[in-house]
């Protein structure tokens, strides 16, 4: 009974994850590949991801639900579905850029640092597709045209 009720709940992250545009594209072996190497929560509004300043060790990808990202006390931006959060400083090992707390209830993928490398490297689109959503922000926060 044990083995149903986790191919049951694997089965809903895949559900889940094939929503995301991030993972679009993805067959429904490499998705349930995917939902292996994160595990999905629910936070609620208020509930801080990331503290800026702080190392960080896991990247969030949102699935449903708001998050407001804010540096040095000022909004930088709000994120929905697909968004990836810390990711930058679990690949080059730095601080948090940023804070980010959930504006609504959120529903999320937490993926540990190792896991999240893991899909980068075994999913090259979902890296391009990473590394696209960090050069958007980056141009944001700089003023520059996307």
């Amino acid at each position: 009974m044990a083995g149903v009720m986790a191919k049951a709940k694997r089965d809903v992250k895949v559900d889940h994850l094939r929503k995301l545009p991030l993972f679009d594209g993805l067959s429904d072996q490499q998705l349930a590949r995917v939902a292996g190497l994160a595990d999905e929560v629910a936070v609620p509004p208020g509930y801080v991801l990331v503290h800026e300043g702080a190392f960080g060790h896991e990247v969030f990808v949102l699935a449903e639900g708001e998050a407001e990202v804010a540096a040095e006390g000022r909004q930088l931006a709000v994120l929905g579905p697909s968004a990836v959060v810390g990711e930058m400083a679990v690949l080059d090992k730095g601080r948090r850029a940023a804070s980010v707390a959930a504006v609504t209830s959120l529903r999320l993928f937490v993926f540990e640092s190792r896991a999240f490398v893991t899909l980068l490297e075994d999913f090259p689109i979902v890296a391009r597709r990473v590394m696209t959503g960090m050069s958007h922000r980056l141009r944001a926060a700089q003023g520059t045209p996307v």
